[in-house]
């Protein structure tokens, strides 16, 4: 697939004349320091002026009504109020917040104009990004200059940044410790800006603007109920200009969180729901017949089945990478991921709908045990023991040594301990349910893929106590960490399908619903009796009560084992010529042991496998030329460092 530029915001503040050259195009001509690139849809930007600032809002904001001109001076949205009042009124109190909760998923930033007399880049900013993180900004400064953007390799470009191993590290051997790697990018000295939070940019830095407190936790009913306005809501503003020639599509895969959506989208459409069902007849997901029953319950879906083949299959296609600004582990599935998307394109949907996001926000990572050890919740803490180990096949009394030990300890502690057990990795073993009772769970096959530098700086970075997001247990650690990754693997998914024409939407991803999801503890989205009993209550009577009643989701591993076995030599000469081993980051040797052990179908960590084969993708793919920046010379695109 040929890779083209994504959609994206680049912007400088300069106290000089001569800032770096930058991507894109200006957004104001009498703003030359911000600028669009990629092939932004006219619904996906808004830009107001005012005398003395500029707003720029990029991503699903989820506009009723849009106008093609970039400059929009009174843009309405869903529900009382214009963009241009509620800027106007942030200006005035200086509260960006009265921007803030009418946006679906998106990037805001407030341009303040320079003062007369100063450069035409003297600009200051203040930049806040979406919750969950599919529309992010990263950001670098030197002497005088900040530069942020949506993708880090172009920031990086304007700096003249190089790779930063110990991100690398991070992301392969600990993807669940994400105060190891959240704020850092692929290049040294380019950070991630903290989802959710207004910061205030210039061109001497950034800092983060005091926010309020946390929101306070809720029931199981009421958080149900606020997820329900938010998600009916969230599908609602998307299907509105459904036609029967430009329907909208959506994921139905048979489980609970896509078909949910797609019931949702059916109610509101005013045309049938094109539903996507992905079927690879070789490695059944068991997916096919549950989607097949769900989609004859309602005939405003419209069930279209679009068939894997081995070609399609994971790591088929590891000199085509499909990510663009940083490694993307969807990337090495990416023809998998573009079969649904070309269907989509193929029926001229104006969107396609996704599911991702549920299982981070829905469900309760195994540390949620860890929120029923304390005091009064015995009797119900012991039940829970008892089931997960009858479900994982393992012992009740070990999981509540776990959660008693994980319930005791803080995370700068926790984080403390693993220091000794990354300059220490234990023995290769087993890493399943029960490891997760936890604050930071690493698998010890991945830590010891690590060279011992490269662990040994991973250590000293956790000892240093590396920031910790304010965070109620280390279920809501775990939660957040799994958000993360769902916004990352959408935001690889909607550039993907930019590409292909087609916009896609993630709805669990908005603002509100997230906010609605992550006020509900961990420990009260596990019902004895339920599947995502937080959904299942959200969407009574909105869903048929016989989809609520599936309890599994398809497992798509299968693909990988037959996948890989399929690209052995591929993956193995990727080793063979490690770009990470040239960073000093991977044991080329021991990374070879695992994928032995996978090409023998041997279970793996197959999360941070894939993390590091994509990582060795991208780190030899070509480097595309800038957008909007003369093309390097020569006949081949230059390739990265």
């Amino acid at each position: 697939m040929a890779r083209g530029t994504p959609p994206g915001v680049i912007a400088v503040a300069s106290a000089s004349g001569a800032p770096p050259a930058l991507a894109g195009s200006p957004v104001w001509d009498d703003v030359p320091g911000v600028r669009l690139y990629g092939g932004w849809r006219p619904d996906e930007v808004i830009s107001v002026r005012q005398p003395s600032a500029r707003l720029l809002v990029a991503g699903h904001h989820l506009a009723d009504h849009h106008l093609a001109d970039h400059h929009l001076a009174d843009h309405r949205l869903a529900g009382a109020g214009t963009v241009a009042a509620d800027f106007r009124a942030a200006l005035e109190s200086g509260d960006p917040d009265r921007l803030t909760g009418r946006f679906g998923a998106c990037l805001i930033l407030i341009v303040r104009l320079p003062r007369p007399g100063e450069p035409p880049y003297a600009c200051e900013f203040q930049a806040r990004t979406d919750l969950a993180g599919q529309f992010p900004l990263y950001s670098s400064g030197r002497a005088g200059e900040t530069v942020v953007g949506t993708h880090p390799n172009l920031v990086a470009e304007a700096h003249g940044r190089g790779f930063d191993p110990l991100s690398f590290a991070g992301r392969i051997a600990c993807p669940h410790v994400m105060p190891l790697w959240g704020d850092r990018s692929p290049y040294q000295d380019v950070t991630r800006l903290p989802s959710g939070t207004w910061l205030h940019i210039t061109s001497s830095g950034r800092q983060a603007t005091p926010g309020g407190s946390a929101r306070e936790l809720v029931s199981l009913d009421e958080g149900a109920r606020e997820l329900r306005a938010a998600l009916d809501e969230a599908v609602r503003l998307r299907c509105a200009g459904a036609t029967e020639s430009e329907p909208v599509s959506a994921d139905l895969s048979g489980g609970l969180d896509s078909t949910s959506v797609a019931f949702l989208a059916a109610r509101h459409a005013a045309a049938p729901v094109e539903a996507v069902t992905y079927h690879h007849p070789a490695v059944p997901a068991a997916d096919l017949a549950e989607a097949s029953r769900s989609a004859a319950l309602d005939s405003r879906l419209r069930p279209a089945v679009v068939h894997g083949t081995d070609d399609t299959l994971p790591y088929q296609a590891l000199g085509e990478p499909a990510a663009f600004g940083e490694p993307a582990p969807g990337a090495l599935a990416w023809r998998r991921s573009a079969l649904r998307l070309q269907h989509a394109a193929a029926v001229r949907a104006r969107l396609h709908l996704t599911g991702e996001g549920a299982d981070a926000l829905l469900g309760a990572a195994p540390s949620y045990l860890a929120e029923l050890a304390r005091p009064g919740s015995a009797r119900r803490f012991a039940a829970h023991c008892a089931r997960q180990a009858r479900l994982r096949h393992t012992s009740a009394f070990g999981l509540a040594v776990r959660a008693r030990r994980t319930a005791k300890c803080d995370p700068a502690e926790a984080l403390s301990a693993l220091a000794g057990t990354l300059a220490r990795p234990p023995e290769p073993g087993a890493f399943g349910w029960p490891d997760g009772v936890a604050w930071w769970p690493v698998a010890p096959d991945a830590l010891r893929w690590l060279t011992p530098r490269a662990r040994a700086d991973l250590a000293d970075l956790a000892a240093g106590g590396s920031a910790v997001p304010g965070v109620r247990s280390a279920a809501d650690m775990a939660a957040r960490t799994e958000l993360r990754h769902s916004a990352d693997t959408q935001r690889h998914l909607r550039e993907l399908g930019a590409g292909l024409g087609v916009a896609v939407h993630a709805p669990f991803l908005d603002d509100a619903v997230v906010a609605a999801c992550l006020r509900v503890p961990a420990s009260a989205k596990v019902a004895p009796d339920a599947f995502k009993p937080l959904l299942a209550r959200a969407v009574h009577g909105l869903v048929p009560g016989e989809v609520l009643g599936r309890r599994t989701k398809g497992d798509y591993t299968g693909e990988d084992y037959r996948g890989a076995r399929r690209a052995a030599a591929a993956i193995r000469g990727l080793l063979a010529g490690s770009r990470l081993a040239d960073l000093g980051v991977v044991d080329p040797a021991a990374v070879g042991r695992t994928v032995d052990r996978l090409l023998a179908g041997v279970e793996v960590p197959l999360g941070s496998l894939n993390v590091l084969l994509a990582t060795e993708a991208w780190l030899r793919s070509p480097a595309p030329p800038v957008p909007g920046l003369p093309a390097p010379a020569g006949p081949e695109p230059a390739a990265r460092p």
